[in-house]
């Protein structure tokens, strides 16, 4: 059993759950929200114009993140959501979304 945790904890590190226990942030931002819309654009391998809109219409993106771990605090599963912010807000930069 200590070993199937160990294992599933190695696979959660860079997965997000969208279960919203990271919440809230001190900025804002929907991190589940913003993380699917990660997910969806590498699934597709660009940011498609439904995510594009969807995101836009944030009133936080995950550029707004001022990187303080309030989030992965209360995270747990372990999920460096920071990490994922940053991924997130460079993705949509280079597609030309802020």
């Amino acid at each position: 059993m200590k070993r199937f945790r160990k294992v599933l904890s190695a696979m959660l590190v860079f997965a997000l759950m969208y279960c919203g226990h990271c919440a809230p942030c001190p900025q804002g931002i929907d991190v589940a929200t913003v993380t699917k819309f990660l997910n969806l654009a590498k699934a597709q391998g660009a940011v498609p114009e439904t995510v594009r809109e969807h995101y836009l219409a944030l009133s936080h993106t995950a550029s707004e993140c001022i990187g303080c771990g309030e989030c992965e605090k209360r995270c747990p599963f372990g999920v460096l959501i920071r990490e994922n912010l940053k991924q997130a807000a460079a993705t949509f930069k280079k597609q030309g979304i802020v």
